[in-house]
């Protein structure tokens, strides 16, 4: 079999606060992937690496595996993330700390791994569970960021815990980190509705809509050529109807840092426009024609109602970084910028609940509101791209027009799916 998986995982920190959540994550994954009727890997093929001491207790499993695979490589950690000076994401080793990087490993060193090494495979799955972890997002697909370069990663899929500037979850006393229990949970379960096999991006989907439901840190992914489309794992409730959407969200406070969608309910539409026409409707209407006149007088015709135009939609522009959010200045509408690619993807939050939208340049959604009001979005054509200087970091900017308006509202071509 040419598929090959590495897990490691670091629980025993000495200079940082312990994660024993680790432990199991490593256990049960391993379990999982090696389950006839879930990943089906032979154990052999499944290489679990506990509490590497140094950069090569982590690297060469890794290596190993990257040369032997020919049809999937899957490479998970979880542990520590730390940041440098200059923003680089480093794996920490059970010796690590903020002040010990160098008992650390580059986060570039096990992409390399992955990209050079695995040439020959197929189709590449990395998965970090560790804080910050969404910075590896900015060097996986591509050195300098350049959408050009990504064609270099052929049918490659990275998933984050969080987005780049936020903390992952280890909730205390729970048996899983708060990612890989939901990815657990994911695989174990299945996911109702779903094909017979899971790719990447449903199981990304399934484990981001459990995260958002118990209002913990949601995970980032960003894949290249087919990687959404690589087969993880046998769907064990594939005959099973889809859930329902969970219940709605208590609203929270925004958290630090640009990734966070604020925290809303299931999306609730209600046919206000139709119920106000009925409520409006003259009641001898119902009868076939005008009523007569009562009176000794000739019978008259009541005179048409005055036409009220419709008020002008307010319209607000509004540009949203990849992985970032933006709003509204009164923040009723905002959005959140998951993906740029074959797709732009992303998150729409009004006062009523969440839904995700996926287009292209020109589509437009609309979203009922209570009491006849409506919102439309639409995707603005590109901006042209400009590169930034030297090897840092990058944005890949979405201009939106968002409009808000009563009464009948516009045409919109591209769904928002309610979650």
């Amino acid at each position: 079999m040419g598929s090959r998986a590495v897990l490691i995982g670091v629980s025993g920190y000495r200079r940082m606060p312990p994660l024993p959540a680790v432990a199991a994550n490593l256990r049960d994954l391993a379990g999982l992937l090696t389950d006839p009727d879930v990943g089906g890997l032979p154990a052999e093929n499944c290489v679990v690496v506990p509490d590497p001491e140094d950069g090569t207790g982590l690297l060469v499993p890794v290596h190993e595996a990257a040369r032997a695979a020919t049809d999937l490589l899957v490479v998970y950690f979880a542990g520590h993330g730390l940041l440098d000076e200059s923003g680089e994401l480093y794996l920490a080793l059970p010796d690590g700390s903020r002040d010990r990087l160098p008992s650390a490993v580059r986060f570039a060193e096990l992409r390399r791994e992955v990209v050079r090494t695995a040439a020959r495979c197929r189709a590449k799955l990395v998965v970090l569970d560790c804080c910050y972890s969404g910075r590896a997002m900015a060097g996986f697909m591509g050195a300098t960021g350049r959408l050009a370069d990504q064609a270099a990663v052929e049918g490659a899929y990275l998933m984050t815990a969080t987005a780049e500037t936020v903390a992952a979850l280890a909730p205390v006393g729970a048996r899983h980190t708060a990612f890989t229990g939901a990815l657990i949970e994911t695989l174990r379960d299945g996911v109702p509705g779903a094909p017979a096999v899971l790719d990447t991006e449903t199981v990304f989907e399934a484990v981001e809509s459990r995260l958002r439901a118990r209002a913990q840190p949601l995970p980032q992914r960003r894949s290249r050529a087919a990687g959404h489309r690589i087969p993880v794992a046998r769907n064990r409730a594939a005959d099973a109807p889809p859930e329902d959407v969970p219940a709605p969200l208590a609203d929270r406070p925004r958290r630090i840092g640009p990734r966070a969608l604020a925290a809303a309910g299931v999306a609730v539409f209600v046919a206000a426009a139709v119920l106000t026409g009925l409520a409006l409707a003259d009641d001898g209407d119902a009868a076939g024609g005008p009523r007569p006149a009562t009176g000794s007088g000739p019978a008259t015709t009541s005179p048409p109602p005055p036409v009220v135009p419709e008020p002008t939609p307010q319209r607000d522009n509004l540009t949203v970084n990849l992985f970032d959010r933006g709003g509204t200045p009164d923040r009723v509408v905002q959005i959140e910028l998951t993906e740029v690619g074959s797709a732009i993807r992303f998150f729409v939050v009004t006062p009523e609940g969440v839904c995700a939208v996926a287009g292209l340049d020109g589509d437009s959604t609309v979203i009922r509101r209570p009491g006849g009001r409506w919102v439309r979005i639409i995707i603005l054509p590109a901006r042209p791209a400009v590169d930034p200087p030297g090897d840092g970091d990058f944005t890949i900017p979405v201009d939106f027009q968002i409009e808000r308006g009563t009464g009948t509202p516009p045409v919109g071509n591209k769904p928002c799916t309610s979650r």
